[in-house]
């Protein structure tokens, strides 16, 4: 008997471990914020032209998602009035947060009496940070920061002259067999000599002076190692390993030595990422790299990768668009501004997100004097109520609400939307509750087996003593 049992311990065990596999659940984030929405404002602070009236739409009725949040269209409608007797060209900037990469000019439309206009961008400044985005508090909006970014300068960097010539070593590695291999250059780095920028390595190591980088190379391979100041001394080995400690000759590699400029190599390769090109963008975008080649010289001892100052145009920065509305005498002109919001999610109390907007409405105090202001929200459908509001709203219908202003508000306009008409103050209770969920799908595998074997154990003792009895 006792055999018997052990044998079923034994299945027993073999079973539990089988069958209960770890169940993972992917919660997804909790919170993502979005950025501020903006009126367009005048770059002139003594401008005369009134806004006699401005209807502002944002329709998230579609409830397009992006980076886990609500998008919507945003439209501002401006009519606008030039109150003196002289002709005038007045120049507007339309301010907002977004990447280089990530932007594209038909995500935005500003029309005059319906007609397009062309317009310039500007690229601003952005706080560094360790991530791709700003947090919003970091975003301004302020007269005075837009007319300092409408203010292109040439960035003057310290590591490296402007003009600066530099050595690009062009190193096309071939595999002699089917082996793939691990190929590996040495060289020694003084900083205050020799500054390098490397492209197509997947790995280096520094040790004092000493640096290595290594590629793994199935096929032919072109790799560059762009060289400022002294040139140091190349040593090219190959690997069979990732250790690097078995080498190989079953490669063979040539090098193409060229001077190159650096702000000629740094616009090559940014052009070989960026397509299409932006043309009009080249002086503001070579300060952009500058600047963080500069930095990160700085930081990483006249060492670094090119995506590393290449990645920049993927950072999140205030982005500046300007144009030109000419105003006859006594007219008056219909100027629309149609873009995309994106919003902020929160549901770190809440088991449905909640979805809040800020839309700015201070750079409308620069212009010279400011009517009516009619507000409609279309919500989607997954949040439909707006349980929150700096302008009191009228719900017309389900979905849709209003509001009718005979003078601009003092501060800005900021709501929130929900999946119902306002928030059960049980739910931070309910989120934390669902929180513990996730625990119990993974403690469940390993508190299963424990619970099974505790009772076969005690059964197993229980009919031991009985059969002792």
């Amino acid at each position: 008997m006792r055999l018997y049992f052990g044998k079923v311990f034994v299945l027993l065990i073999t079973f539990l471990c089988l069958g209960t596999q770890p169940v993972w659940a992917n919660a997804g984030p909790t919170y993502w914020h979005g950025y501020p929405l903006s009126e367009i404002l005048v770059v002139d602070e003594n401008c005369p032209v009134e806004v006699a009236e401005e209807k502002l739409l944002l329709d998230f009725s579609q409830g397009s998602k992006g980076d886990h949040t609500v998008r919507g269209q945003v439209m501002a409608s401006y009519q606008m009035v030039n109150p003196t007797d002289d002709r005038l060209s007045v120049q507007m900037a339309f301010p907002f947060v977004n990447s280089i990469m990530g932007f594209s000019p038909e995500d935005v439309a500003i029309t005059v009496d319906g007609n397009p206009v062309p317009f310039d961008l500007f690229l601003g400044s952005q706080r560094v940070n360790d991530g791709y985005r700003i947090e919003p508090d970091e975003v301004s909006f302020a007269f005075g920061n837009i007319l300092e970014t409408l203010n292109v300068r040439d960035y003057r960097p310290e590591a490296f002259a402007p003009d600066e010539k530099g050595t690009l070593y062009t190193v096309e590695v071939s595999p002699m067999s089917e082996q793939e291999i691990n190929f590996a250059v040495e060289f020694t780095l003084e900083q205050d000599q020799t500054k390098v920028l490397i492209n197509g390595f997947n790995r280096y190591g520094i040790q004092g002076s000493s640096v290595r980088i290594a590629a793994w190379c199935d096929r032919q391979e072109t790799l560059e190692i762009f060289v400022l100041g002294d040139k140091p001394d190349f040593s090219f080995r190959g690997y069979i390993d990732g250790e690097l400690t078995e080498e190989t000759n079953l490669f063979s590699y040539e090098i193409i030595t060229e001077e190159v400029g650096l702000k000629s190599y740094v616009l090559r390769k940014a052009k070989e990422r960026l397509q299409p090109w932006p043309e009009g963008l080249t002086e503001q975008l070579y300060n952009i790299y500058s600047e963080a080649l500069d930095r990160q010289f700085a930081n990483n001892r006249g060492f670094i990768e090119v995506y590393d100052f290449l990645s920049e145009d993927r950072r999140d920065r205030v982005m500046i668009m300007v144009y030109t509305v000419d105003f006859p005498a006594n007219s008056e002109r219909n100027v629309s501004v149609s873009y995309q919001g994106v919003g902020t999610m929160d549901r770190r109390e809440t088991r449905q997100p909640v979805y809040s907007f800020q839309y700015l409405l201070n750079p409308a105090q620069h212009w010279g004097s400011f009517g009516n202001l009619e507000i409609e929200v279309i919500t989607p459908e997954e949040a439909p109520y707006i349980i929150e509001s700096s302008i009191p709203l009228t719900q017309e219908r389900n979905g849709y609400y209003t509001a009718k202003l005979d003078r601009l508000p003092e501060g800005d306009f900021l709501f929130s939307i929900y999946h119902e008409e306002k928030i059960s103050p049980l739910e931070p209770v309910f989120r934390r509750l669902d929180a513990l969920k996730y625990l119990v799908f993974f403690f469940t595998p390993f508190i299963i087996p424990v619970i099974l074997i505790g009772i076969f154990a005690v059964l197993f003792k229980t009919f031991a003593n009985r059969r002792k009895g």
